[in-house]
């Protein structure tokens, strides 16, 4: 999983570099908000937004 600051600009990164984005960000009570992808050679992973305490 990858921490990122701004989950919403991150995802424009992937979808702009040719990956897709799989379904829309969840939130995750005390935790954040987390998205999945698929980057250009099919590799399935995850990003995280951490929440703010």
């Amino acid at each position: 999983m990858i921490e990122v600051e701004d989950i919403r600009a991150h995802m424009r990164r992937v979808t702009d570099g040719g990956g897709e984005v799989i379904g829309e960000p969840q939130e995750i009570p005390g935790v954040g908000t987390f998205i999945a992808f698929v980057d250009t050679e099919g590799n399935r992973l995850s990003m995280i937004q951490p929440a703010q305490i």
